[in-house]
């Protein structure tokens, strides 16, 4: 079988998320460079084009070549959401024009419209097959939802990671023979449990909560620390370690101060430290608005950690009956899941073996295989 040529396209800066372009691929290792070394690792030959935060930058990362390109956006003090999908690179759409691929992949079909849409006219010019990925939502106009229909309507095939995103393509007139459920992943010699350790059981055991994730609202961070607060005025110890950065990072730490709990703030953790805390913590929570296949809930599962979410598609789909699930924006409910899970031993056991055995489902590797599956078939 021939290697492919891929060009995943992500037409976004990583500063968006609290990142620095050259700790691409090592300090950040998210959905679309796991997904790419994997498929490296597997043969083909795949490019990553993403915007450049700062100046044009080409990086090669465990066999991917990433280039991040000059783009035109609002200005950084305008903030994340108003920069977020406002993003434009005409030097990404030369690339593409230039650039001898076999295949496109967009990422980021519902949320970043006006490229999405630029880059199926350059592929459809080009004669280059593209398939498209979502990349979770965001509420956008008519003229956006008119963009993201264009770029729909000229992919040869849609994926999507969560089931409420297959439905939503399916109920836009697409075939279900073009949409695919393709999940977020893990690597396994990475993400294991360590030995074991004892834990605080009881009502006056100290709860260690661990909370990965962006400090946007969309994330919604201050209801976790609400629910944590509440915990702290029952007298109960409980301390939170935050690995995220954001701007709601202040009044996270200002809803906490003086509530007895602990808060340790980390912008971001090579993943030999999250993984540590991964196996220390004693529930991992997630309060998200939206969200799609999450990577964090994968990895702290496969460490032996159950997650407390909100109800939402793409954490009820990553976690599955390994997760304790409440409403979004319910504090109350949230503390109340919290301290349910952790104080009954069998249940927290019982949800532990879940989370072992569901999160070994998810690799790389097999993700990899399967989006091969998908370009194939869109190549024929």
């Amino acid at each position: 079988m021939s290697a492919l040529r891929i060009a995943h396209v992500q037409p976004m800066t990583l500063d968006l998320y609290g990142h620095d372009d050259r700790d691409y691929g090592t300090v950040v290792r998210y959905s679309v460079s796991n997904l790419a070394a994997a498929q490296a690792a597997q043969g083909d030959r795949p490019e990553v084009h993403l915007l450049a935060s700062e100046r044009p930058l080409e990086l090669e990362v465990e066999g991917v070549k990433a280039c991040f390109h000059r783009a035109i956006e609002p200005p950084k003090r305008a903030g994340v959401n108003r920069r977020f999908a406002r993003q434009f690179s005409v030097s990404m759409l030369r690339a593409l024009r230039r650039g001898r691929y076999d295949v496109v992949h967009f990422h980021g079909t519902r949320q970043l419209h006006a490229m999405f849409a630029a880059a199926a006219w350059r592929c459809e010019r080009q004669g280059l097959p593209m398939v498209a990925q979502d990349r979770g939502n965001r509420d956008v106009g008519r003229v956006e939802t008119a963009l993201q229909g264009y770029g729909l309507r000229r992919s040869r095939a849609l994926m999507g990671a969560s089931q409420d995103t297959i439905e939503r393509f399916a109920a836009l007139g697409f075939p279900r023979s073009m949409l695919h459920l393709v999940p977020n992943a893990i690597d396994p010699s990475i993400f294991h449990p360590g030995p074991p350790r004892d834990r605080d059981n009881g009502s006056s055991g100290k709860l260690r909560l661990l909370y990965v994730s962006r400090l946007h609202d969309d994330k919604d961070p201050l209801t976790m620390a609400d629910a944590v607060a509440r915990i702290a005025a029952t007298g109960r110890p409980v301390e939170v370690t935050v690995c995220g950065a954001g701007p709601l990072r202040g009044p996270v730490a200002e809803r906490l101060a003086g509530t007895g709990a602990g808060v340790t703030f980390h912008d971001h953790l090579p993943h030999v430290e999250l993984v540590d805390l991964y196996r220390s913590s004693d529930a991992l929570v997630l309060t998200s608005l939206r969200e799609g296949f999450n990577q964090s809930i994968l990895e702290a599962m496969a460490c032996g950690l159950p997650p407390v979410l909100t109800d939402i598609p793409g954490p009820r789909d990553s976690a599955g009956e390994a997760g304790t699930l409440v409403p979004v924006r319910d504090p109350e409910a949230l503390a109340a899941a919290i301290v349910g899970l952790v104080d009954d031993p069998r249940e927290y056991a019982r949800r532990r073996e879940l989370a072992l055995a569901r999160a070994p489902q998810f690799t790389w590797d097999a993700v990899a295989r399967q989006v091969r599956a998908i370009y194939e078939e869109a190549l024929s």
